[in-house]
């Protein structure tokens, strides 16, 4: 239509679908029948259209032809991995940081570190979550950012993270050692004819080593 030049009225914009979110400077005064909107936003990707109306003015509104927004960039980085070295079934925390040029992303991040993974949200755009070392060995360790509707997903460059052996130790839990006591110990005696035999045997050696003696010659005088 024709620009009203003397027109000084307020105008407003819309977003259309409701989906979106609109910021910015979204409602100026018309000046010389131009309203002139500077630095507004859209805060989530999509495909809109924007309406531009006058509330308190018989003035009819218009409306753009759709326009699609897509999500914004983001960076995501692993700021500290602590304590860095650990041992294998030690708790460690990992703390990430996501940005982009766009604003402050929000959403989920999980981090990996090719054993075990942990996922955590983001609050103001940084956020840590707890990991548990299940092997022993250099780890790699990576944040992905899962992306919303306002910023694209990102991963970050890997991180190493040590884990070593843990420490071991041998206990006895018990005694192996026997002593043996006097019930365990059986007294043997001899029977009687047992302990004849053996006097006889006694007494046969006996007389079998005085017969083996020579007989010293006795000297007799005439």
């Amino acid at each position: 239509g024709n620009t009203i030049a003397t027109a000084t009225d307020s105008i407003r914009l819309s977003l259309t679908p409701g989906s979106g979110t609109l910021g910015g400077l979204i409602g100026v005064r018309a000046v010389g029948g131009i309203a002139t909107f500077d630095a507004v936003t859209v805060g989530v990707s999509g495909t809109y259209s924007l309406t531009a109306f006058a509330p308190l003015s018989p003035l009819l509104s218009a409306t753009t032809s759709p326009f699609s927004v897509s999500a914004g960039t983001s960076t995501t980085v692993i700021t500290s991995d602590s304590p860095d070295p650990t041992v294998v079934g030690e708790h460690y925390t990992v703390a990430y940081a996501v940005g982009s040029p766009g604003g402050t992303p929000s959403g989920n991040v999980t981090v990996s570190d090719g054993s075990g993974t942990c996922t955590a949200a983001l609050s103001g755009g940084s956020g840590s979550c707890g990991m548990i070392a299940t092997a022993a060995g250099p780890k790699t360790v990576v944040a992905t950012y899962a992306g919303d509707g306002s910023f694209a997903g990102s991963t970050s460059p890997g991180a190493t993270h040590d884990v070593n052996q843990a420490a071991s130790s041998l206990t006895i839990t018990g005694d192996a050692s026997a002593t043996a006591t006097s019930s365990d110990v059986s007294t043997w005696r001899p029977s009687p004819a047992a302990r004849s035999t053996s006097r006889a045997i006694a007494s046969g050696v006996a007389s079998a080593r005085s017969a083996s003696r020579p007989r010293r010659a006795s000297s007799e005088t005439a």
